[in-house]
Order: C-alpha cells, then sequence, then structure tokens
C-alpha cells in the first residue's frame, strides 16, 4: 500500500489512536482555501469533538506568516474519512479508502516466525541484525541533517536572505556570496525578477515577507519596502534543495580559493 499521507499516533481520551495531520489533508486534497479557515469549517461541517476526533497542538517555536504560534490539528482515521467525504472530490475518495486499509493494516495480528524451526530462527535473526545495521547508516547519514533542522528551527526569528548565504556557505563548504545566490534563486524559480518568492513557498512556510512605510523626502507621502526573510523550516528546505541542486556551481564565486580547490574535476560536469 502506497503511503498517501502520514498516518502517525497521538494521545486521545487517554488512548493511542492512529492520526492524520490535518494540514497534510489539506494539502492533498489540494485545497484552495487557508489551512487555518479550512480546518475550522470542516470541525463545524463534520460535527467533531475536540478531545475525542481530533487535537490541537500548538508547535513551540514555530510562528504563522502572521507571526501567531502555528498550531496543528491531529485527526482520528474516521474524523479524517468524514471529512475526506464531505470534500465531494475524487481526491477525497481516494484519501477515505487509504484510511480504511490503515485501519485494517493496524488490526491484521503480526504473523511471527516458527521460532522452533532453527533455520527459521536463524533467518529470522539475519533479518532483525541486517535491519539494524541499515538503521543504524541511515541515522548516521541524516545526524548532520538533523542537527541542522533541530538548530534553526529552535529559533522563532526568520532570517534575512543574507544571512542565509552566510549559513549555507558554512555548511556546504562551497563560497557563494548574497548577489549569486540570488540568482540560482532566480534560476530555480523559487523567487520573481523582484527578487520577490513566488506566493507556493510563501504558503508553503519556506520565506516570511515583511512590509514595512519609510518617508522618501523625494517623493509625497510615505513609501512601501518588503523584506524576504528565510523561516527556519525554509533554511532546511532551502539548504538540502541547494545541495541537491545540479546547477548551483554554476552561480559560485570561481574567485574564492576554497571553491577552486573543490571545483577541480568539477567543472566539466556542471
Amino acid at each position: 500500500m502506497n503511503e498517501l499521507i502520514t498516518i502517525g499516533t497521538q494521545e486521545i481520551s487517554g488512548e493511542g489512536k492512529q492520526t492524520v495531520n490535518a494540514r497534510d489533508m489539506h494539502s492533498f486534497l489540494e485545497v484552495k482555501k487557508d489551512f487555518s479557515n479550512w480546518i475550522k469549517k470542516q470541525i463545524e461541517r463534520a460535527r467533531l469533538i475536540e478531545g475525542r476526533d481530533f487535537i490541537k497542538v500548538a508547535q513551540k517555536g514555530e510562528l504563522s506568516k502572521t507571526g501567531q504560534i502555528t498550531i496543528e490539528y491531529f485527526l482520528t482515521l474516521e474524523a479524517g474519512k468524514h471529512i475526506a467525504m464531505l470534500s465531494g472530490t475524487e481526491k477525497g475518495f481516494e484519501v477515505r479508502e487509504y484510511f480504511i486499509e490503515c485501519e485494517k493494516a493496524a488490526k491484521t495480528p503480526i504473523q511471527l516466525p516458527d521460532f522452533t524451526n532453527p533455520a527459521i530462527a536463524a533467518r529470522a535473526w539475519a533479518d532483525e541484525v541486517e535491519q539494524k545495521q541499515v538503521l543504524q547508516l541511515t541515522l548516521q547519514e541524516q545526524a548532520p541533517k538533523v542537527q541542522f533542522a533541530e538548530t534553526v528551527q529552535a529559533s522563532t526569528k526568520a532570517i534575512k536572505i543574507g544571512d542565509f548565504v552566510k549559513l549555507i556557505s558554512n555548511k556546504t563548504g562551497f563560497v557563494i556570496g548574497r548577489n549569486n545566490f540570488f540568482e540560482w534563486l532566480r534560476f530555480e524559480k523559487i523567487i520573481e525578477r523582484r527578487s520577490m518568492p513566488f506566493q507556493r513557498y510563501i504558503d508553503n512556510g519556506w520565506f516570511e515577507v515583511k512590509e514595512a512605510t519609510y518617508e522618501n523626502i523625494n517623493t509625497n507621502g510615505p513609501q512601501v519596502c518588503f523584506t524576504t526573510l528565510v523561516t527556519g523550516f525554509g533554511q532546511v528546505a532551502l539548504l538540502e534543495r541547494f545541495k541537491k541542486s545540479e546547477t548551483f556551481k554554476k552561480f559560485l564565486n570561481k574567485s574564492a580559493r576554497g571553491n577552486s580547490q573543490r571545483l577541480v574535476g568539477v567543472e566539466a560536469t556542471v
């Protein structure tokens, strides 16, 4: 069974229940309305009860685009099925069927190997050792990413793109420079020519755009200016996008000594 939406476990009514993050459902169903208004409307339509059908969890250290603490809604699969069907879409039907299969899988008893058979017991032991080795390698590979993610997401302050450039220069070992990084962002179609993020990346929580006014002595009346900030979530996402990009080396500061050493034998493939 392919995973359409991540299923987790939350304590609801004093017991662990399979749950789905309502924000993930909102994204999968491709709802055009903003999440906050959408989920409140669905709770009302489906007559869901907090503490029985869903719980709300404040995300410590995470702020919404309006500067408020981000609230996540975790729905029981039963509540999720109600909301899916109320959407009246093909994707809604697909989600409902997926939740039903997840519930069936959770109720299916686990078939244990016949440990009285020496051959089967040995194979089970070997499989367990192999799985632990794979898990250990995965944790080692992900450790730097997890550490970075925890570091940037622990801060409630989004940072300017220039400050983020300094951060990724330290993390990747390459020197790119602020202007070159802006060119890379345009090339990747993350920001527009006016250096404003495309709306989908703002909606996904990568950026915050702050509006301010100032008095310009050469004009009549106040002028509006905008500042783009990279959120903690956006810092993690952008760093991964940058490292995986096959084109980012085109925008490096080629005169930097560190870059010239690391790019030996690489330019031909870029």
